[in-house]
């Protein structure tokens, strides 16, 4: 359901994002920031980002992008459409309580504005990926493996994060690096092999040659 919620300056938690309408039902298409996508009913009313809007979910099912949602009295289109951009979101109380200070959900993290150790501004955290090789931050279209090597630190308080981007090294095979001669790629052996094979055919003539004069001129001399 949608309604007027007056803002308040309650700690927020985004879980995801309306990305567009799905058919003709009201049905909205939601990018998540949960680890598990259908987490995003699991802690009750959700809430626009600036506080305007009150959502309840009617259900949800996953989708290539996150999930399909329907909400309670949203049953057109239009509707849908208009939603477009809204930020989902539920109070810091409405999650479990963690175990440790330390510790935070991955929707914490977006909207943290990552920073360079020397402090240069890298943009936001736009999502939290895991392709099956561990969580991946998507800063500003670029992903970041996460880390303690690559994310070091991370300020909730002041909404931001340091990263330490990988170095890049040439990696270059064994015999090159011991030699610093270059290893002949397949062409060039394939082109060295058939020179070897011209030469051995035109060795092998001269060869064939110097036997036939050598049994011309043994029966000139009989």
């Amino acid at each position: 359901m949608t309604g007027d919620t007056p803002a308040t300056e309650v700690s927020l938690v985004r879980l995801g994002v309306i990305t567009g309408a799905h058919g003709v039902r009201g049905a909205v298409k939601v990018k998540t920031f949960t680890e598990n996508p259908e987490d995003l009913s699991a802690y009750g009313t959700l809430i626009s980002e600036d506080g305007s809007q009150s959502f309840e979910v009617a259900g949800l099912a996953p989708d290539k992008t996150g999930l399909r949602v329907s909400f309670k009295n949203i049953h057109h289109r239009d509707q849908a459409e208009a939603l477009k951009g809204v930020v989902l979101c539920v109070t810091r109380d409405a999650l479990p309580e963690l175990s440790d200070d330390e510790d935070f959900y991955h929707a914490d993290l977006i909207g943290l504005t990552a920073y360079t150790p020397d402090g240069e501004a890298m943009g936001q955290v736009d999502a939290v990926h895991n392709f099956g090789a561990g969580d991946m931050l998507d800063i500003a279209g670029t992903l970041i493996a996460f880390t303690q090597a690559s994310v070091p630190e991370i300020d909730l308080a002041a909404r931001r994060l340091t990263v330490v981007m990988p170095t890049e090294v040439e990696a270059r095979p064994i015999e090159q690096q011991s030699s610093g001669q270059a290893k002949p790629n397949r062409r060039q052996r394939a082109r060295a092999n058939r020179k070897k094979g011209r030469a051995a055919g035109q060795q092998a003539e001269r060869n064939e040659e110097a036997r036939n004069e050598n049994a011309g001129n043994e029966d000139d001399g009989q």
